[in-house]
C-alpha cells in the first residue's frame, strides 16, 4: 500500500525551522502513525538559511526525528511534482492555530511558519524527546561560568541583529533597553546572565556586574552555548525570537519562570498566540519598541 506524503516547508532560522519541523511531524505521526513519507524541505527563498540538519550537527545530539527526509530546494521536492496533495496554507497569520488537516487520501502540502505550540497538542515532552543537547555541552557551560548559580540564575536574552533593520523594526518589533532592564526589575537581579547576537551592546547598556557570554570556544559553536544556557536557567528573560522561545519552552528547572513581551510581533497584535495556553511559568509585560 502506498504511504501518503507529508511535505512540511522549512521557513527561517533555527526558530522558525523547529515551529515547522514539529507542526508537521506531530501531524503525521499523531493521525496516521507511520502512514507518511514525511518531507521537511527547505524552499528557493530561503536558501541563504542554514538548514536544520547542519544545527544539528553542533546543537543538538544527532537527536532530530531519524523517520524525516531533509531536503534542500534543489531536490525538487516540491508542490509542482507532487500536484495531488492538499495544500494547507498557514503563511498569513503564521501564530494562530489552523489545525492541519490529513484527510487527502494522497497527503499534504504544509506552507508558513506555524508558530503555535498548538500544532504538537502543546505537548513539550513530545519535542523534548528530539531536542537534546550536545554531548558535552551541559557540562561545559557550567564550568565555563562557574560563577553563576544556574539554580537561582537569570538569563536573558537580546536579539539585535536584522531586527535592527528598519523593516523588521515596524513589522517585527525591536525590543529597547527599559523593556529588558523592566523585566530585570522583576527578578533579584542575582548571577543574571546576558545572550546576545550583539554582546558589545549589551556590554554598553547593561550593568557591568552581569555575565556576558562571549564565546570564543574551539569546542561549540556560539550559537550552541546561547541556546542550551538558557535552558538551564532559573528565569529566562525573553525578546519576541523563536530562539529564545524554544529554549525557554524546553527549558526543565524546577520553578521556571519566563518573562516576555506581552505582544511577540509589534505588527500582529494577535501573536500572543505564539504562547502556550494558561502555563503558569509565563510573565507577560508589555512591549517597549524602538523606532
Amino acid at each position: 500500500m502506498k504511504k501518503r506524503v507529508m511535505i512540511s516547508q522549512c521557513l527561517g532560522n533555527i526558530g522558525n525551522q523547529l515551529f515547522c519541523l514539529f507542526s508537521g511531524y506531530y501531524a503525521a505521526k499523531k493521525f496516521s502513525g507511520n502512514g507518511y513519507d514525511i518531507y521537511f524541505v527547505q524552499p528557493e527563498i530561503c536558501k541563504h538559511n542554514k538548514p536544520i540538519k547542519e544545527f544539528e550537527s553542533f546543537m543538538f545530539d544527532n537527536s532530530l526525528p531519524k523517520d524525516v527526509k531533509y531536503c534542500r530546494f534543489d531536490d525538487k521536492v516540491t508542490l509542482k511534482s507532487n500536484p495531488n496533495l492538499f495544500e494547507h496554507d498557514c503563511e498569513m497569520a503564521s501564530t494562530i492555530y489552523s489545525p492541519i488537516s490529513t484527510n487527502n487520501s494522497n497527503g499534504v502540502f504544509v506552507y508558513g511558519y506555524r508558530q503555535n505550540p498548538n500544532y504538537w497538542n502543546n505537548d513539550v515532552n513530545f519535542v523534548r524527546k528530539y531536542i537534546k543537547p550536545i554531548n558535552g555541552i551541559i557540562e561545559y557551560i557550567k564550568e565555563k561560568y562557574n560563577n553563576i548559580d544556574f539554580s537561582n540564575s537569570v538569563c536573558v536574552n537580546v536579539r539585535r541583529g536584522d531586527y535592527t533593520r528598519d523593516l523588521e523594526k515596524q513589522a517585527l518589533g525591536l525590543l529597547g533597553i527599559q523593556w529588558f532592564k523592566n523585566a530585570l526589575d522583576l527578578t533579584n537581579k542575582k548571577n543574571v546572565i546576558i545572550v546576545s547576537d550583539d554582546i558589545e551592546w549589551c556590554k554598553k547598556n547593561f550593568d557591568s556586574s552581569y555575565t556576558f557570554v562571549n564565546e570564543d570556544s574551539s569546542k561549540f559553536n556560539k550559537v550552541a552555548i546561547d541556546f542550551w544556557i538558557q535552558t538551564i536557567s532559573k528565569t529566562n528573560i525573553i525578546p519576541n525570537s523563536t530562539f529564545s522561545w524554544w529554549a525557554s519552552y524546553i527549558n526543565e528547572t524546577q520553578n521556571q519562570r519566563i518573562i516576555a513581551p506581552s505582544i511577540f510581533f509589534r505588527s500582529f497584535p494577535q501573536s500572543y498566540g505564539i504562547y502556550p495556553a494558561n502555563d503558569k511559568r509565563y510573565q507577560f509585560i508589555d512591549p517597549i519598541w524602538t523606532d
